[in-house]
């Protein structure tokens, strides 16, 4: 009984610090874009975050091994499934606070869902589908909320339906990840830190060029870098590795989780250091994303 509950309290210990990594991501990438461009940015997270799993990597038992069947895989993750929501973020944190982005992201577990089903032929229980809906009604009503203040918030010359372009492009990042995810379940002899680190490789190949191409003219100041630095080295990198223990650990039900707290963080970040403030579409949002998430957690 006493060594049941040592090993809850590590395995919550675990998920709290899982979900802080997460959360606290959207604040790093938001600081770095004072001294970086959007690309910049996003490029930099990824090869900080590659350069970090290769480390990883060399502690592990498997070390640089990767199975046959996962070289082509890692390719498509990397370049697609990873590099496209990573690029796009700080595009994405010019326009929509990081607490909204945050309630997008949490939806991952349930695209899963959706995916598997569609791209797999996998049997989903109505409670599932139930928790799949709940949760696409708190993110169709987040994005739609913002149309009454486009005016404010357009520039000069962007047609009305931009208010909601940085609104999609979160969801699209969102069943990219969601993709990802279902991708790696197909893969038999499947080694996830191997499996991330070399994606986030291949996500190099796309990265580094679009780094070269929009670095910044002027040496940011450390704030920014450390910001670039700390969304690779935390976020991404400790934070995937971080994943692959928890779900070795306690299975993957318990690991996305982390999408009830990860918002929080990232909103508690956001108001005490960004000047972010959060409306009743927030907490609607994040309630119906929270229950969506719990029902779907169902068997």
């Amino acid at each position: 009984m006493l060594e049941s509950t040592r090993r809850l309290t590590i395995s919550i210990l675990m998920l709290l610090l899982l979900s802080t990594c997460y959360g606290a991501g959207f604040f790093f990438i938001k600081i770095s874009l004072d001294g970086f461009s959007n690309l910049s940015a996003g490029a930099l997270r990824i090869v900080v975050a590659a350069l970090s799993l290769l480390f990883i990597m060399s502690l592990t038992r498997h070390r640089f091994s990767l199975p046959r069947e996962s070289r082509v895989p890692v390719l498509l993750n990397g370049v697609l499934f990873i590099g496209f929501p990573f690029l796009s973020l700080p595009w994405i944190l010019n326009f929509i606070p990081t607490s909204m982005v945050a309630i997008y992201y949490s939806t991952v577990p349930i695209f899963v869902l959706a995916l598997s089903r569609f791209l797999l032929g996998r049997h989903i229980s109505l409670s599932k589908w139930v928790g799949f809906l709940i949760g696409s009604i708190g993110i169709s009503y987040l994005a739609l909320s913002q149309i009454g203040a486009a005016p404010a918030s357009l520039e000069p010359g962007r047609p009305s339906w931009f208010i909601l372009l940085p609104h999609g492009v979160s969801i699209l990042s969102s069943v990219a990840l969601a993709a990802g995810v279902v991708h790696m379940s197909t893969i038999r002899d499947f080694r996830p830190v191997q499996y991330q680190g070399y994606s986030l490789i291949a996500g190099c190949a796309l990265a580094l060029p679009l780094f070269m191409f929009n670095a910044p003219t002027a040496l940011p100041g450390w704030i920014p870098i450390g910001g670039a630095v700390m969304a690779g080295l935390i976020t991404t990198g400790a934070g995937q590795a971080l994943r692959g223990l928890l779900v070795q650990r306690e299975g993957a039900t318990f690991t996305t989780r982390n999408g009830y707290l990860t918002p929080v963080v990232a909103s508690v970040l956001g108001l005490s250091f960004l000047g972010e403030s959060l409306t009743m579409a927030h907490g609607i949002s994040y309630a119906a994303v929270a229950v969506g998430l719990f029902i779907s957690a169902k068997r």
